[in-house]
């Protein structure tokens, strides 16, 4: 299900029209029929205004229904769900050979220590 779906199915379960919901999360009816309609993708803190004034969890809003014993929230179909920085991350590395695999875990490594690169 894409995400203009599930923003739709979950609007009218609340019984809200286009207009309530831009007024409950604080953006335009254009942009909420433009995501309805699979015409734009919101950003992240856009969807999670929308799941907040929908009052549904977020991962639920943008099809990532579950997590699996491992920690990895999986889609409707029971697959990992990646970000599409995740998705560009997977496809360099497969595009690498083993050595250069290790030197960017490596690059990782270090990078997440570093006080500059840390959250």
């Amino acid at each position: 299900m894409s995400f203009g779906e599930s923003l739709q199915r979950e609007r009218k379960k609340k019984g809200l029209t286009q207009e309530e919901l831009s007024k409950l999360a604080s953006i335009s009816r254009e942009a909420i029929g433009n995501y309805e309609n699979n015409r734009r993708t919101p950003t992240i803190e856009t969807a999670r205004k929308l799941s907040e004034a929908l009052e549904i969890n977020y991962f639920e809003l943008i099809g990532w229904t579950s997590i699996d014993e491992d920690g990895y929230i999986l889609n409707d179909e029971g697959s990992v769900a990646y970000s599409e920085l995740e998705k560009k991350i997977v496809e360099g590395l497969n595009k690498l050979n083993e050595p250069g695999q290790q030197k960017i875990i490596a690059y990782i490594q270090d990078l997440v220590t570093h006080p500059k690169y840390k959250k």
